[in-house]
């Protein structure tokens, strides 16, 4: 088995992939000023859906759930209180614009902005909660590249299906603008996607040094697993970059099936690497 943390598995990825839910729909449209905006109004309510989705999960890693509430005491010095307290502002700011953006028609932009880098706020402070000392195999560059890049690799992805979604059958609807923005995104983060997975790799690797080759998810059958993560990504990629490259090439929008499958590959791969992420995990000395 590779973790018995599953709960954390799926809360860590679901937040980061709403954050860049988030961060796409709102830096397109605040930078893209055309009707298509209005085909923007769904991704805010699916990101509150996810981060409230993330928190359910979370609290089955916790053998009383409400216990967490005593974390927002020590905030100034637990990362582990800053992650919950963050989040739950993320939360707090996607239920709020969700319900102006679907009952209320408002376009709220400048809480949008700050539901975007409440996202990425999120995101850092889960991050910071591994990078711990006695862990070596997480207290490295390759933690904050893996957070990241899934924020702003598969965050666009859905964010473009979503868009793809709402403007199915408006054969007037110019999606290149959009997917410009969505499509720098994802550029990024699969450029930290392909700085940190060598990094995460020589990370695994280090256990053996330690003789602790047992905790390794690379090691054995773990191999197979691996290749598989990579392959997930590397498809799910291909497929994204021949429907940017189809949106730019005429501006038509009727590959949402095509978007889809591929944010679902990717976020696949996504779950199979933070599952050996966590898996990786070994203490050394207390």
């Amino acid at each position: 088995m590779l973790t018995a943390e599953w709960s954390l598995v799926f809360f860590t990825v679901i937040v980061q992939v709403a954050a860049g839910m988030l961060l796409a729909a709102e830096t397109a449209k605040t930078t893209v000023c055309l009707e298509t905006g209005g085909l923007l109004r769904l991704q805010a309510p699916i990101a509150c859906g996810l981060v409230a989705l993330g928190f359910i999960s979370s609290g089955a890693h916790l053998g009383s759930p409400m216990h967490s509430l005593f974390t927002l005491f020590n905030v100034p010095h637990s990362p582990l209180s800053r992650e919950i307290v963050a989040v739950g502002l993320l939360l707090a700011a996607a239920i709020a614009l969700s319900y102006l953006r679907l009952k209320k028609g408002n376009e709220a932009k400048v809480l949008g902005i700050v539901a975007a880098i409440l996202g990425i706020f999120a995101v850092l402070s889960m991050t910071r909660v591994y990078m711990v000392s006695t862990v070596p195999v997480w207290n490295n560059s390759a933690t904050w590249l893996g957070f990241l890049g899934t924020m702003l690799l598969v965050g666009p992805m859905i964010a473009g299906t979503v868009f793809l979604y709402q403007a199915k059958g408006a054969s007037d609807v110019d999606a290149r603008p959009m997917f410009k923005v969505f499509s720098i995104i994802f550029a990024v983060g699969f450029a930290l996607k392909l700085i940190g997975i060598p990094m995460s790799t020589a990370a695994f690797s280090s256990l053996s040094q330690l003789g602790l080759s047992s905790y390794s998810p690379i090691a054995g059958a773990g191999t197979a697993l691996f290749i598989t993560r990579l392959l997930l990504l590397i498809v799910g990629v291909g497929m994204f970059c021949k429907v940017v490259l189809g949106v730019q090439g005429d501006g038509r929008t009727p590959r949402m099936n095509l978007c889809a499958c591929a944010a679902l590959l990717v976020v696949m791969g996504e779950l199979l690497d933070r599952a050996m992420f966590f898996g990786a995990y070994a203490r050394i000395g207390l």
